[in-house]
C-alpha cells in the first residue's frame, strides 16, 4: 500500500525514489541502462473548474491508463498530481522513442473522438532522456533531461494553440 497511488493504483512518489536509489547503485557499478519518460497531463485545473473534481479523478485515470497502456503499467508511476513518470530498463530503451511516437499518436485519436467527453481525452506534455554515463552522475540527472524536454513540449503544444 506505502508503494501505490490510491487514485490510479499504480507506483507512488515512494517507489519512484526507490528506484532511483537502485538505478544510482546501477550507475555507481557501471551496469546502468535505463531512460526516464516525463509525462505532465494538462487541462487537470479546467476539467476540475468546468466538471467537479470527481470528474477532473477520472481524467487522470484515463490518462494514466494511456499511459500504462503505452509503456506497460510496471514502469509507470504517479509523482505528483497530474504528473506521471516511466523509467525503462535494459532492451526496452531502444525502443523508447517508439514508445514515445505511439503515446502522442493514440493521444491524438482519442482527441480526434468527438464522441468522447472532455474528462475521456487526454491530453499531456511528454519528454525522454536516455541514461548517459558522460552527462549524468546520477538518475536525478536523466530526470532533470526529461522535464525539461516535456517542459518545452509543453511550450509548444500551448504556442501550437495559439497560433
Amino acid at each position: 500500500i506505502a508503494h501505490k497511488d490510491s487514485l490510479t493504483g499504480i507506483k507512488n512518489k515512494t517507489a519512484y525514489v526507490e528506484k532511483t536509489a537502485e538505478l544510482d547503485k546501477k550507475i555507481a557499478k557501471l551496469q546502468a541502462n535505463f531512460c526516464i519518460v516525463m509525462v505532465d497531463v494538462n487541462y487537470l485545473k479546467r476539467v476540475n473548474d468546468n466538471y467537479g473534481h470527481e470528474l477532473g479523478n477520472t481524467y487522470l485515470i484515463n490518462a494514466c491508463k494511456l499511459i500504462c497502456a503505452v509503456f506497460g503499467e510496471n514502469h509507470v508511476y504517479r509523482v505528483g498530481g497530474d504528473e506521471f513518470v516511466v523509467v525503462m530498463e535494459g532492451e526496452e530503451v531502444s525502443l523508447s522513442k517508439y514508445f514515445v511516437t505511439q503515446f502522442k499518436l493514440d493521444m491524438e485519436r482519442k482527441n480526434a473522438n468527438e464522441s468522447l467527453k472532455p474528462w475521456e481525452k487526454v491530453s499531456a506534455a511528454v519528454g525522454m532522456a536516455i541514461y548517459d554515463p558522460i552527462r549524468d552522475k546520477n538518475a536525478d540527472s536523466v530526470f532533470k533531461r526529461a522535464d525539461k524536454e516535456m517542459y518545452e513540449n509543453k511550450l509548444a503544444m500551448k504556442a501550437s494553440r495559439t497560433a
